[in-house]
């Protein structure tokens, strides 16, 4: 369960200046032409769009010169390994424009 004040995710998410993206993800993952065997670089952030377009190319590398926004993907991405997807969404940037959701996640062989 994440607390709102002791969790090392919303203490990450405090320190990081730009905690979501202002894009919409479909369009950027849209216009790319993502294929399978791409290899993409991304700006991390919070990683809403590394993620989503994580579902659509071999890899993907984030870069970050904010070491939090980092640590912060980095924590979200334990989430996702570990299928904990509530606590991943929980997490979260709640912001109006924030574009990630369940629908940029499938299970692999869907």
């Amino acid at each position: 369960m994440i607390k709102n004040s002791t969790s090392p995710l919303n203490e990450l998410k405090e320190k990081i200046k730009y905690i979501h993206t202002n894009e919409d993800i479909q369009a950027i993952i849209g216009g790319l032409e993502l294929k399978p065997k791409d290899s993409i670089i991304t700006i991390c952030g919070s990683g809403e769009q590394t993620f989503a377009i994580s579902q659509y190319v071999r890899k993907v590398v984030s870069v970050d010169y904010d070491e939090n926004a980092i640590k912060y993907a980095k924590l979200r991405r334990k989430l996702l390994l570990e299928k904990k997807y509530k606590l991943f969404f929980s997490s979260e940037p709640k912001q109006e424009n924030s574009k990630l959701n369940e629908t940029y996640f499938k299970e692999k062989g869907d």
